[in-house]
């Protein structure tokens, strides 16, 4: 949740630190430019899968038209991993 409300802050740097530092460039929306980004509501996520090593979570939502993302989607599958201190960071997400 807290990454779709940095999106929807258009905060870059607070959306890419939800990510493993190799997958960051997948927030390169818009090659940067956040003011492109689209919002997003009706967020509900449940975790689908989760062990010691990852975690699986499936959100849904209503994605604003946006010209930096081109068709709005309704749900991401996302992929987790354990990161420091306890958390947990993004590896992948898309539909699928």
């Amino acid at each position: 949740m807290e990454w779709f409300k940095a999106i929807n802050s258009k905060d870059v740097a607070a959306a890419r630190v939800h990510f493993v530092p190799k997958q960051m460039g997948m927030m390169n929306w818009a090659n940067g430019n956040a003011s492109q980004w689209p919002m997003f509501s009706t967020i509900h996520c449940r975790t689908t899968a989760e062990s010691t090593t990852n975690a699986a979570v499936n959100c849904t939502f209503a994605e604003s038209l946006s010209m930096a993302t081109g068709n709005p989607d309704s749900f991401w599958n996302i992929s987790m991993v354990p990161g420091p201190a306890g958390t947990w960071l993004i590896d992948n997400y898309g539909q699928g």
